[in-house]
């Protein structure tokens, strides 16, 4: 019996023009692609640039503050940062099983797919909370100046990823 998809490939033209809606909404710019599909790019570059060292504490830092005072956003502070810590397991998790599924000669498609829920799930709450949190915060303060450094106003699923990876231990301290 087949699996049902139950989520939408990142290729998809729907999710792509979601995403970038988002992404607009939270400070990010827009152009379209030659096939008509919606793109969200920094203004200067084409191209994310690599956190430097420590770049990623410091942001969060900068969420910290920004947050700490504010009872309304703090809920969704602790979201974000259980989803984080949750991502960086999953991951972990993720790694391990892959390894496995190498080692063995049976590893079907199939349980390559599997052990990739998970982690899609996991990075998908991860976005979602970091733009439920954004939004909360666009809303009540302005420019989020924190969520352009996450992610340069892309919405880039990776670097918000290697953003969250940086983090993750430093949450669990």
């Amino acid at each position: 019996m087949a699996k049902k998809q139950i989520f939408h490939n990142e290729t998809d033209a729907f999710f792509q023009k979601r995403w970038a809606e988002k992404v607009i909404d939270e400070g990010g710019k827009k152009h379209h692609h030659k096939n008509g599909n919606a793109k969200t790019e920094s203004p200067t570059e084409n191209e994310p640039e690599e956190m430097e060292d420590g770049e990623a504490i410091d942001i969060y830092q900068e969420m910290v503050q920004a947050i700490d005072e504010d009872e309304e956003l703090k809920p969704l502070f602790r979201d974000l940062e259980s989803a984080i810590i949750n991502y960086d397991l999953t991951i972990k998790k993720f790694q391990l099983s892959r390894k496995e599924i190498a080692s063995t000669e049976q590893a079907s498609q199939e349980d390559m797919e599997e052990s990739d829920l998970a982690r899609r799930l996991a990075h998908n709450n991860l976005i979602a909370a970091l733009s439920a949190l954004s939004r909360a915060y666009v809303k009540k303060y302005g420019i989020n100046k924190w969520r352009l450094k996450i992610d340069e106003g892309r919405g880039d699923r990776d670097r918000i990823a290697k953003w969250a990876k940086e983090v993750a231990p430093y949450i669990a301290k």
